[in-house]
């Protein structure tokens, strides 16, 4: 949890094992005063992502409450160059920051799973938005972030509505993808959405989240997208969908697991190990690119 140290104000974050009517969480400030709520939203911001973020690679990095002014939605989005899926969404997302938010209040900031610093400037640089640095200094902000919103899965699109304080999606990146949908014509077949179409899409996207309530982040997820998880996690790891498949087609070893459940716990303990975030990638690059490439992959 993050949190003040003024007892008066609060930075919490919302998730699925808050109590459910705690609606007054993760608020900028709890006194009525305009200079309190902009001195308060300063000091969330720099509790969430640190004093200082880059603005493209190679760049220094500059002030974040200054990055900010101005702006009413930070999205926060956990990604990664080795990711399938984050190599399909990140165009997707840039086009919708270029077309809709950068001037409708929107910014966003690169949150990286990369292994290494050139992975991480390579894929920075297709990007046109902000980003926490891999040095030591911001890893903390980075590991806090991905655990206290539960930010396992990649990628994951998280909104944060500066006005109120509250974090108010992790479904964001279904949403985006959804502006592209097709439109029923005339004749009743599917249209593709035009130009105007996509950015009043975008638009009512982001009224609807400035208007949102406080949601526990990672308290549920569809049958659909759990499902669409599974199929990413297994693409990006070959060998565990082998093993998988190993332990249904030899019915031998499902017998010898079920005779002896210890060996189901030790399974169960290397899947949910694979499918969260690997700890290393919570180090810095520093120490990262010091790392055997066997160790880096773990």
């Amino acid at each position: 949890m993050v949190a003040s140290t003024n007892p008066k104000k609060k930075h919490t974050y919302v998730t699925k094992d808050s109590p459910k009517d705690k609606k007054e969480v993760v608020k900028a400030s709890d006194g009525p005063s305009g200079d309190e709520v902009a001195s308060a939203s300063d000091e969330m911001i720099e509790q969430h992502f640190g004093p200082s973020l880059l603005t493209s690679v190679g760049g220094p990095s500059k002030p974040t409450t200054s990055l900010f002014k101005g702006k009413e939605l930070i999205a926060l989005y956990f990604s990664a160059s080795w990711s399938h899926s984050c190599e399909k969404f990140t165009p997707k997302l840039v086009d919708f920051y270029n077309k809709v938010g950068k001037d409708n209040g929107m910014e966003v900031v690169f949150i990286s799973s990369d292994n290494d610093r050139p992975s991480f400037e390579e894929y920075y640089g297709k990007m046109p938005w902000l980003a926490l640095d891999g040095d030591e200094k911001s890893v903390g902000f980075k590991h806090a972030l991905a655990t206290n919103l539960k930010a396992f899965r990649l990628p994951t699109l998280i909104i944060l509505n500066l006005q109120t304080g509250n974090f108010v999606t992790n479904l964001a990146r279904k949403e985006v993808m959804a502006l592209t949908n097709p439109v029923k014509g005339p004749d009743g077949n599917d249209a593709p959405v035009t130009d105007k179409e996509y950015v009043e899409r975008g638009k009512d996207l982001l009224a609807s989240w400035k208007e949102r309530e406080p949601t526990p982040i990672g308290d549920s997820t569809s049958t659909v997208e759990s499902v669409q998880a599974v199929i990413d996690y297994f693409f990006q790891n070959p060998m565990m969908a082998v093993l998988v498949v190993c332990m249904l087609t030899f019915t031998s070893v499902i017998k010898r697991v079920m005779d002896n459940p210890l060996l189901g716990v030790a399974f169960w303990f290397v899947l949910k190990n694979f499918a969260t975030e690997r700890l290393a990638r919570n180090e810095p690059y520093i120490v990262q690119e010091a790392l055997p490439d066997d160790k880096k992959k773990q």
